[in-house]
Parts: structure tokens; C-alpha cells; sequence
């Protein structure tokens, strides 16, 4: 996938995310382990970094979403899977994340810009991976790595983030390998 499909295939995705996490539907909230678990298995296995936990998940309009959280409440990575026939009409999915978006969502990151481009492999899938950075809600100086895959389910996104002073490439690398 060539960098323009690429970010045309993610916004929509990160879209979905910020409404899911906005809180402006009435979206119940998963924080059972087991709850949570079973929302994740429907998109991909993978192993919980150490120093995070998982968060909560939701389903919601044929969409899953997985958050964990990390050693502060700015250090999060999200899995958001879309259903499969998704994939087919992107410019759709993005036209129904704008329509959910609703008033209560703001952008709580200023100035992101795409920094790098790296290639990675996540279920067997060569994938791009942008980096970004900009300042986050706090006034923080905050990276994030997005990628999109195809999931269990139909096309995902995989979303870390965290203030640099806590970024860790490993980490990453690591969560990003235990993607299956």
C-alpha cells in the first residue's frame, strides 16, 4: 500500500477511535478481563507490554476497539478494527466516522505531523508504519505510531502513543511483533 492509500485508509480508522473514545455515544464500556479479552480476540492475539494493562473495550456499530494504558494515563496503544466489507469503500467509512464525531469531539492533539515512515510485519502482513509527533492535551511533546492491517475481522488499526519522554522503540517493536 503506497503512502497516500495509506493515510487515506488510516484516517478513517483514527476517526472511528476518537469517537469510540470521546464518550459521546452511549457506548458501554467492557473492563472485565474477560470481557476485554473476548472484544480482542475478534481482532488479533497479542501480549500486553509490561508496565501496561488492558484499559476497556468496546463494540459498537459492527466496530471493535481494545485500549490499553501505560505506566501514566497519556501512554495508550488502541487495536480498532472495522468490518470487513469496510476495506471496500473506505471514503464511506470515513463520511460515517465524521457523522459520529458529533460536536463533543476535539482533536487533543496539536500540530501531529508524520516524522517517518518505517516498514514492519504484523500478521504476516509487510505494513507502514507512520510516526508522528506533535504536542498532546497536556502541552506535552508526544509521538504516536499508526499502522493498518487486516485483522481477524476485517481492516484494523493499530494506534501507540505516548509523551516522548516515555516512548520506547522497543516496546513498540515488541507490541508490534506480537501482533497474530
Amino acid at each position: 500500500m503506497n503512502a497516500k492509500n495509506f493515510i487515506k485508509s488510516i484516517i478513517p480508522l483514527m476517526l472511528l477511535a476518537a469517537v469510540l473514545l470521546s464518550g459521546c455515544s452511549a457506548l458501554q464500556y467492557k473492563t472485565q478481563s474477560s470481557d476485554i479479552r473476548a472484544i480482542a480476540d475478534q481482532i488479533a492475539g497479542y501480549s500486553v507490554p509490561e508496565g501496561y494493562s488492558e484499559q476497556f473495550a468496546a463494540t459498537m456499530l459492527g466496530y471493535q476497539l481494545v485500549s490499553l494504558t501505560g505506566p501514566t494515563p497519556s501512554c495508550h496503544i488502541y487495536l480498532v478494527q472495522a468490518p470487513k466489507d469496510a476495506a471496500d469503500d473506505m471514503e464511506k467509512l470515513q463520511e460515517q466516522a465524521r457523522t459520529l464525531r458529533g460536536e463533543k469531539s476535539k482533536n487533543d492533539r496539536k500540530e501531529m505531523r508524520v516524522v517517518e515512515k518505517r516498514e514492519a510485519t504484523i500478521r504476516g502482513q509487510q505494513v507502514t508504519l507512520l510516526v508522528s509527533e506533535g504536542i498532546n492535551s497536556e502541552d506535552l511533546p508526544y509521538r504516536e505510531i499508526t499502522a493498518i492491517f487486516t485483522a481477524r475481522g476485517g481492516p484494523a488499526l493499530v494506534s501507540i502513543s505516548s509523551p516522548v519522554t516515555y516512548w520506547d522503540d522497543s516496546l513498540v517493536d515488541q507490541f508490534i511483533a506480537s501482533i497474530e
